[in-house]
């Protein structure tokens, strides 16, 4: 520890530079000057401006009131706040073994990744906008892998806490091949992927024995079944683009492990007993036990790689629009706490945007069903509730950002777009020219695009369409 003090005259300044490595003084030395380019605190401060002046303009937007675009623009802007770099200017980086790895060229290792939190839409977000950035996390999970023998679930610097569910780095490394980055070893990656989903700590080895994650035995175990589920099918996309078809064919029919918790009584997901028995005494506003950090209703549409799937189990597309129809009015009817923090009404933001996939799920749910114009109003609606300006005119976006999971969703949700699905032919996002944000004549641009045009309220669900088709 050091303390120093200073006696300034006045309108003097003392300016500190620190340099930070995960591997030694000499390399955090190193990092300093490497990264000490220029003249002190206002050189760079001009260029840290002038950097996210370049970052934020990949995405142009036209239209909208000045509140809109500072959403839009401050969603986009924490969605590049992460994740941490943690090599070195000479490639050195800190492995999970504790010994010291080495990245060659110009690749970079990255860390902290809250996958849980940001397969969901951070992620696909940036198979769009900075594909180097996707390349080397993905060979990061894969140095991961090499020392640890299993993908990433909830990396932090030079550990795995193995937090939370799921084994989501699947999703990420499926959707970055399945959209054409390929600067990574694929066949690796695959096998790295399948011995993952065999090892997960959290009900794997129960869920490929039954097809089910029996509640008496395991907690969590409707959400991790159903993530699980979703896991395989991206195994199962990435096996099919390789030729591996065996693989292929193992991971699709786990894809379909979903239906095994269904009750189509009362058509929720529901925990299951090792004896084939559902848990007594269901109740689908309960918080947690068999769901992580949620409940029934939140994981009520959770298929987000089976839509069609799932509607059948409704029994059709009338009974499952009802239902579906039905979670925007449940929240305001229920007094539900969230994960014991006694929360009072269950807030739009936690229903919607994070637990339940809106991004993957709902928009999808509706679209597949025609309903492209509901899909516009609930997603405004969305929009107005988790984002907006205080009385004193500070911006602000509800919801804890949890690694940029708030600020993809976001970004997502203000600009609708067709499926963010991985590997969806035709309608994955990579295809599309251009995505519209249905209100206000408010249109986001990615700048590779030069057919931005502005979008007329008449125009808006039928461009949404073209938008899908892409």
């Amino acid at each position: 520890q050091v303390i120093a003090t200073f006696r300034l005259l006045p309108k003097e300044s003392v300016e500190l530079y620190v340099g930070l490595s995960c591997v030694s003084e000499e390399n955090a030395r190193d990092n300093l000057e490497h990264d000490f380019t220029g003249d002190g605190f206002d050189h760079f401060r001009r260029e840290a401006e002038q950097r996210w002046r370049q970052v934020l303009s990949r995405v142009r937007v036209k239209g909208g009131t000045p509140a809109e675009c500072a959403n839009f623009y401050t969603a986009l802007y924490h969605s590049f706040l992460t994740p941490n770099l943690v090599s070195d200017a000479n490639g050195d980086y800190r492995r999970h073994d504790m010994k010291t790895g080495k990245v060659d060229g110009r690749r970079k290792q990255y860390s902290t990744f809250s996958l849980w939190d940001t397969f969901r839409a951070w992620h696909p977000l940036m198979t769009l906008l900075d594909t180097t950035l996707v390349g080397d996390m993905v060979n990061s999970m894969l140095n991961i892998y090499d020392v640890t023998g299993e993908l990433p679930i909830w990396s932090l610097s030079s550990g795995e806490t193995n937090t939370m569910i799921g084994y989501h780095a699947v999703s990420v490394i499926a959707d970055a091949y399945l959209k054409g980055i390929r600067s990574f070893d694929a066949r690796q990656a695959l096998e790295a992927m399948t011995r993952s989903a065999e090892k997960n700590a959290k009900g794997a080895a129960y869920y490929t024995r039954y097809g089910f994650i029996p509640s008496d035995l395991r907690r969590e175990s409707v959400s991790c079944l159903l993530e699980f589920a979703y896991d395989d099918w991206c195994i199962s996309r990435l096996a099919t683009a390789l030729g591996e078809s065996e693989t292929a064919r193992r991971f699709a029919l786990r894809a379909g492990n979903y239906a095994n918790v269904f009750d189509g009584s009362g058509r929720f997901f529901r925990p299951k007993r090792l004896d084939g028995n559902w848990e007594p005494a269901f109740d689908p506003c309960r918080v947690g036990r068999a769901y992580t950090e949620a409940n029934a209703w939140q994981y009520r549409f959770f298929v987000p790689h089976d839509v069609r799937g799932m509607i059948q189990l409704y029994g059709g597309e009338a009974m499952f629009l009802a239902d579906l129809d039905s979670l925007f009015h449940v929240f305001l009817l229920a007094d539900w706490v969230w994960f014991g923090t006694g929360m009072g009404k269950f807030s739009v933001q936690r229903l919607l945007s994070l637990r339940s996939n809106w991004n993957d799920s709902f928009r999808l749910d509706y679209g597949l069903c025609g309903q492209h114009l509901f899909e516009f109003f609930a997603v405004s609606g969305v929009c107005s509730a988790v984002s907006g300006f205080s009385g004193d005119a500070v911006l602000y976006i509800a919801g804890e950002n949890e690694m940029a999971r708030m600020a993809g969703c976001g970004v997502f949700s203000i600009g609708i777009s067709a499926e963010q699905l991985v590997g969806k032919a035709g309608n994955s996002l990579c295809f599309c020219q251009y995505f519209v944000v249905l209100r206000k004549r408010f249109l986001a641009v990615f700048p590779e695009s030069d057919s931005a045009v502005s979008v007329s309220k008449k125009d808006e669900v039928s461009s949404a369409k073209r938008g899908e088709s892409q």
